[in-house]
């Protein structure tokens, strides 16, 4: 089915590849990234984002209906929920750690 969708959007099955190969990595990248590099998973996100504007984009183009477009745009919703957060928990720290400081003169 995969195939046959990505030959009616008019790109070729190398390209079909590579977008499955950059979903699994921007996965591992949200799931373990953070182990490996802080910035990891906030680039992962930003590159499914980018990844999920593409698939709206497409089935808009290819004349689907709407319905088509409703899990790539859950995922982006998804996506930046998590982005949200993931900036929000580093705020927190940024702030306990500056009132620590004030406590502690």
């Amino acid at each position: 089915m995969m195939v046959e969708t990505f030959e009616r959007f008019g790109y070729s099955i190398w390209f079909m590849y590579f977008i499955g190969a950059a979903e699994v990595a921007g996965a591992l990248g949200i799931a373990v990234g953070g182990y490996l590099n802080k910035m990891l998973p906030k680039l992962a996100v930003i590159g499914l984002n980018i990844t999920m504007v593409g698939a709206f984009v497409s089935h808009l183009m290819a004349d689907d209906p709407f319905t088509a477009t409703i899990p790539a745009l859950v995922s982006l919703a998804l996506l930046n929920l998590y982005l949200h957060l993931l900036r929000k928990k580093r705020k927190s720290k940024i702030l306990s750690k500056n009132i620590k400081k004030l406590l502690v003169k």
